[in-house]
């Protein structure tokens, strides 16, 4: 049996990577070839010699494809690989999706069952990611609405979820397996990459002697989870109970993803977290996706009066309650405006290696979209990188997929810059000092106070309120 795989996700190549060595330990008579494609930041080399991945996603019995934000050139082709499959054919994210054929069940068959309930012929978005791939497109090339899609999304996932356990058999069977798949992949666990193996292998390539499949450990919304223990919470006052509060300490919240899809933030999410704690009471809030429609549970965590929140630290991208998906960005902004506390956005450089940002005068664009840009529409401040991409690297014959780490300097500058600010916030108004930096334009000490350059500070006193 091959299963070739095609992805950008570090995290799940890296489960798919060690599992592949347990399974051979395990069971060495077994005739299992996986074949793994990393393609984050390395579609050219694809694009200039394509045959091999065209061939290795023909040849098949499953073809496991993830290219989410991919150019539609090499989009292209992995199409050419996935027409030609007769195997089964597991897609995750927007990026070639009507190419889904697991089992009995193809989005041809989606199509026609959403119809039935009513819903419209387009099969739309079957990925619940939090990632990049943008709004939707029709077949004449006009953008729909993201707030829709994100809405038959989550629809046609409660109805194939629905359906797979009331019917566990045929096409409503394969259609669960479909969204468990990809909720397995999102998530990346080594126990949720087992799972998705297992459920590929046992019921899709006759290996019934291996365990069953396990639930996904992804929780949906928004909670509360530790960074460390892994442990989740529903309610602050739970939470508390085991972190301890601590009544002397100011306290902040964290905000990051609870999944593991496309990169595992983790890594830079427990750095920033171990130095926070140093200082503060930590409330650490995960997000199971970027645009999910829980904003009030978020904003009961943040707004609760017995443990209130001083500063608000975000690492993940977009803006605040919304994603490529969709979302409700103003209701996040009203939340914050009602905290009323500083909005803290460092971020991490998902496609740029440690070597790459140190011989680099910015950020590159994509980057600075999402990561700034957007960011600042919401009030975040202190929008600097926290975290990098280790460098790939070859063992032997072997891959090692990048993985994010945190730039440990500027953690420390970054928790250094938010200490000072939450104590200026401290200072009666006497004591604060404001320092006004001239552009020094055109050159020369005398040209400093020039008429033309000088930008006089408003004389209404709420200007420099607080």
């Amino acid at each position: 049996m091959k299963i070739t795989i095609t992805a950008v996700s570090v995290p799940a190549l890296r489960q798919i990577q060690a599992f592949r060595k347990r399974y051979e330990q395990q069971y060495p008579e077994d005739d299992l070839t996986i074949v793994c494609f990393y393609v984050a930041g390395q579609e050219q080399r694809y694009v200039l010699e394509p045959e091999k991945i065209i061939n290795d996603i023909a040849t098949a019995d499953v073809a496991v494809v993830d290219i989410m934000g991919a150019s539609e050139e090499f989009q292209e082709i992995v199409a050419k690989g996935l027409k030609a499959c007769k195997g089964h054919r597991i897609v995750i994210g927007n990026a070639l999706r009507d190419y889904i054929r697991l089992g009995s069940f193809s989005m041809g068959a989606m199509g026609k069952m959403m119809k039935g309930s009513g819903g419209k012929k387009d099969s739309g978005n079957v990925s619940g990611t939090s990632g990049t791939d943008g709004a939707e497109v029709s077949g004449n090339g006009e953008k729909k609405s993201s707030a829709g899609a994100l809405t038959k999304m989550h629809r046609m996932r409660r109805m194939a979820m629905m359906m797979g356990n009331v019917l566990p058999f045929g096409v409503t069977r394969d259609m669960k397996n479909v969204f468990l798949l990809i909720d397995y992949w999102q998530q990346a666990t080594r126990t949720d990459m087992e799972s998705f193996m297992h459920l590929i292998l046992r019921q899709y390539g006759g290996r019934k002697f291996l365990p069953k499949e396990k639930p996904c450990t992804m929780e949906y919304g928004v909670y509360l989870k530790d960074p460390f223990s892994m442990e989740t919470w529903d309610t602050p006052a739970k939470f508390w109970k085991k972190a301890a509060f601590d009544s002397r300490r100011e306290t902040v919240a964290l905000l990051f993803y609870g999944h593991a899809y496309p990169n595992d933030f983790l890594p830079v999410v427990q750095a920033l977290a171990e130095k926070l704690r140093e200082r503060y009471n930590l409330l650490p809030i995960a997000f199971s996706q970027n645009e999910d429609g829980d904003l009030k549970k978020l904003r009961a965590f943040l707004t609760q009066k017995k443990t209130p929140v001083s500063a608000v630290v975000n690492l993940m991208p977009f803006r605040l309650g919304a994603g490529p998906m969709g979302g409700d960005a103003d209701q996040a902004v009203e939340i914050l405006k009602e905290l009323d506390v500083p909005y803290f956005k460092p971020f991490c450089l998902t496609r740029v290696s440690g070597e790459e940002w140190e011989r680099a005068d910015a950020v590159n664009p994509g980057e600075f979209l999402i990561s700034i840009l957007l960011p600042e529409l919401d009030g975040g401040i202190l929008t600097f990188p926290v975290g990098v991409m280790g460098s790939g690297s070859t063992e032997g014959e072997e891959s090692v997929f990048p993985q994010l780490e945190p730039i440990a300097e500027r953690v420390d500058t970054f928790v250094a810059r938010l200490f000072r600010m939450l104590e200026l916030r401290k200072k009666k108004r006497e004591e604060k000092r404001l320092a006004v930096i001239f552009y020094n334009y055109p050159r020369g000490r005398a040209m400093c106070s020039e008429e033309h350059f000088w930008i006089p500070l408003p004389r209404h006193p709420d200007c420099l309120r607080g």
